[in-house]
């Protein structure tokens, strides 16, 4: 994954978000949607996407609502890793 102008791109699957989208939360939830999505292919590095998503976060801020908090993604995370 990488952090670009556009939002997070993936470098080995055609997968791009943008960045206005980076504060989605799941439907009923405070979780952040990207994550717990993520979390859910088997081809992406969970560890590495977070990474890549707190960076872009940081980058980004401004471009997307509501902002997002270091407690939000650990708290997504938290959730995605459950069985």
């Amino acid at each position: 994954m990488a952090v670009t102008g556009y939002g997070i791109e993936c470098l080995d699957h055609r997968y791009e978000i943008s960045a206005d989208r980076l504060g989605e939360r799941r439907p009923g939830t405070e979780l952040l949607d990207w994550i717990v999505h993520l979390a859910e292919k088997e081809w992406v590095r969970i560890d590495d996407f977070v990474d890549a998503y707190r960076q872009a976060v940081r980058q980004h801020s401004g471009r997307f609502a509501p902002a997002v908090s270091d407690a939000e993604i650990r708290h997504s995370l938290a959730h995605a890793r459950k069985p």
